[in-house]
C-alpha cells in the first residue's frame, strides 16, 4: 500500500475519535493533583523519545523476534466525565505486502497521586502524567508521549 494510504487511516483513525467525543457531553468531576486538567484532545507525537511512525519493542521481546507493528498515528480523546477514547493507526509489513489497521480503545480517567490512571475496558491500567506541555502514558514501559490540541 502507499504512503497516501497510510495517512488517510491514521486520518481516519483520528477523524472517528472528534467524531465520537463530540457526540459526548458531561461535566469532569475529577481534580487534578498536577494542576492541570486531563479532557482534551491529544495526538501522539513519540514513543520512547521516538517520532512516529515508529514501531515500539516492548521490554522482554526476545531478540530476533519480528518486528511489531508500526504505529502510524493515533488520537486519544478525554471527556470531561474521565472516560476516554483512542484510535491508534498501525502498519505491519508481511512477506513483503504492507496492511494498515486502526484500532478503537476506550475506558475511563481518575485522578492517581501526581497524575492520573487509564483503565482501559478488558484490559489492564497505564499511568499518565504531564510533563511540561506533553501528557505522557507509560504502556509497560514505553513512554507514548501526546501532544494536547484542543
Amino acid at each position: 500500500m502507499s504512503k497516501p494510504l497510510s495517512l488517510f487511516v491514521a486520518f481516519a483513525a483520528g477523524l472517528a475519535c472528534l467524531t465520537v467525543a463530540g457526540a459526548q457531553t458531561s461535566v469532569w468531576r475529577g481534580v487534578s493533583n498536577s494542576g492541570r486538567d486531563l479532557p482534551g484532545t491529544y495526538v501522539l507525537m513519540t514513543i520512547d523519545g521516538h517520532p512516529i511512525p515508529y514501531a515500539p519493542m516492548h521490554p522482554g521481546t526476545p531478540a530476533g523476534a519480528p518486528p511489531g507493528p508500526e504505529v502510524l498515528a493515533a488520537t486519544l480523546v478525554v471527556r470531561p466525565d474521565g472516560s476516554f477514547i483512542m484510535a491508534m493507526g498501525y502498519r505491519r509489513t508481511v512477506s513483503g505486502v504492507e496492511r494498515f489497521q486502526a484500532t478503537p480503545f476506550s475506558g475511563t480517567t481518575a485522578p492517581d497521586g501526581a497524575g492520573f490512571i487509564a483503565r482501559w475496558e478488558g484490559a489492564g491500567a497505564n499511568k499518565l502524567a504531564f510533563a511540561g506541555d506533553t501528557l505522557v502514558m507509560d504502556n509497560e514501559g514505553v513512554r507514548f508521549a501526546y501532544r494536547r490540541i484542543r
